[in-house]
């Protein structure tokens, strides 16, 4: 239902999911798929963005749906969990260059820290907001 919400709401701009316990692997896909066809969502919050571990899998379903929907997201805080535990944190660079309203990826932002390039970019994406 949530996937589908998200497909069909024109006007969300905020989407907060903090549950106890946290939202399974295959429901955070399902956020992400829905995500894909949502052009107004601005903030979207998973599990408190406590710093807990995420599938590599969720990792890669949001970076890639950000990517394909490049300018035409409006996402500008993601919070999906401890994204600065992400394998691939550098491939981040990639998505917040497409999607220039991403700037913002919760309390675990401070990992990005050592990739200038990536700073630089979530930079540039603040000044255009």
């Amino acid at each position: 239902h949530i996937r589908d919400m998200l497909k069909q709401n024109t006007t969300l701009q905020e989407f907060c999911c903090c549950t106890a316990p946290s939202l399974t692997t295959k429901m955070k896909l399902l956020v992400a798929d829905g995500l894909e066809h949502n052009q107004t969502l601005q903030k979207l919050s998973l599990d408190y963005c406590s710093g807990d571990f995420v599938d590599a899998s969720v990792y890669h379903k949001f970076r890639s749906v950000l990517e394909r929907a490049g300018n035409n997201s409006a996402v500008k805080t993601l919070e999906i969990g401890a994204i600065n535990r992400d394998a691939n944190i550098d491939l981040w660079e990639g998505t917040v260059q497409k999607c220039e309203n991403l700037c913002h990826f919760g309390p675990n932002s401070s990992g990005f820290a050592y990739n200038r390039s990536l700073m630089y970019y979530r930079a540039l994406n603040m000044c255009n907001a």
